[in-house]
Order: structure tokens, then C-alpha cells, then sequence
């Protein structure tokens, strides 16, 4: 619903509607859409899809209008996320399961991190078998087999649209929480000899 068609309803968005700290307590009265909330207040988490301790997320009263409103709201800043530059420079990373540039606290520049995959959309078992074939490997490896083996030509443009959808694959295994300003954050790690201590951090995709 676009903003215009919104206030003709009298219901007037605060733009940007930044995500709170939700409590999963019976309220009403409560909505970040309209200036007039009546029945129950609904909430809507951000975060829980790849992380359950984190409750970021939206306020809004029981009314259609205000639900439908809040739904498209999350979804278009999923959407402009998803279209941009670096989201797609963060797919490469996850997808071939490249290092990554992490600033520390300190000033320091560290290179030997990597995205860590959800553990609320990928096995173990499927972790280890990504890790172990890299996209561009296996992209390579089909185009020459097109190729060679099976004299089977393809131009550019169509390869350059099957690897950017296949990149799209990775979006749901990207371990993603928006912070309290929509900041975008990723999981890293660094890799020890036991995976279970591996060191984790969250870090801005802006500075990746």
C-alpha cells in the first residue's frame, strides 16, 4: 500500500517505523502505523528467522489496514536489501565460502573470517558439503562441461542470469539480523580445529 493511499485513511505512518525491543505480554493500545490503535496489538519480529534470542520487530493494533501496512513495510526493506550492491558481494562471499575483511575494536583489519551459515535453514551435513564445493567452482565446472563434454553452447548473458539466480539460492542460509536503526548485520567466524569453538561476532555489511 503505497504512503499516499495510507494517509488518505487518516492513518499516518512514521517514516522510517524503526523496529523495538518486543515483550510477548497481552497489551492493546500499542501501533507504530496509526495515531488511533484500537483492539489487540499484534507484533512482528525481524529477527527470529535466524536468530530466537533477538526480539527486534514492530508493534501494530489489530486493525487490517495497519497489519497489511507493517507486512509490506518488512517486506519492501527485504526487498531493497536484496536489489543492492552489497548484498549481492555478500552472496558471493557466502556462496563460495570466501574470507572476509572484519574491522575490530581495536582498529585492526582481520582476514581470516567467514559468513557464518544459519543453523535455522542448513544441516550440519549440508554446512560441510558447501563448504566443500564452492559456486564458482561448480559454475566453472558446468560451463566447461556445457562445453567440452557435451558441445552444449550457451552466450554469456544466459549463464550470467542462471548464476545470479542461483546466487538468490543462498538468500533464506545468510544469517541476517537488522539492528535497532534497520543497521544490517551478518554472522562471522573464525575457524578453529573444533568448529564448536569457533569465535563468532555480528558485523555491519557495510564494512564488509
Amino acid at each position: 500500500m503505497a504512503l499516499e493511499q495510507f494517509s488518505k485513511m487518516n492513518l499516518e505512518p512514521i517514516t522510517p517505523i524503526l523496529p523495538e525491543w518486543l515483550t510477548m505480554m497481552y497489551c492493546t493500545g500499542i501501533c507504530q502505523v496509526c495515531k488511533n490503535p484500537s483492539g489487540q496489538t499484534m507484533v512482528f519480529s525481524m529477527n527470529n528467522q535466524h536468530n530466537a534470542c533477538n526480539r527486534l520487530g514492530f508493534y501494530t493494533c489489530s486493525k487490517k489496514e495497519c497489519e497489511n501496512y507493517m507486512d509490506n513495510y518488512i517486506k519492501n526493506i527485504h526487498k531493497d536489501l536484496y536489489k543492492s550492491n552489497i548484498w549481492y558481494r555478500v552472496l558471493h562471499k557466502i556462496s563460495n565460502r570466501s574470507n572476509v575483511h572484519v574491522l575490530r575494536s581495536n582498529g585492526t583489519i582481520d582476514t581470516n573470517w567467514k559468513i557464518s551459515l544459519s543453523r535455522y535453514s542448513v544441516s550440519e551435513e549440508n554446512s560441510e558439503l558447501m563448504d566443500k564445493n564452492p559456486l564458482f567452482k561448480l559454475f566453472i565446472t558446468a560451463m566447461l562441461c556445457a562445453k567440452e563434454k557435451y558441445d552444449f553452447r550457451v552466450c554469456n548473458d544466459i549463464w550470467e542470469n542462471i548464476f545470479r539466480m542461483t546466487l538468490e539460492l543462498y538468500i533464506p542460509h545468510v544469517h541476517l539480523i537488522f539492528g535497532s536503526g534497520l543497521e544490517k548485520y551478518i554472522m562471522v567466524y573464525q575457524e578453529n580445529i573444533d568448529p564448536s569453538l569457533n569465535i563468532e561476532k555480528l558485523v555491519n555489511i557495510d564494512t564488509l
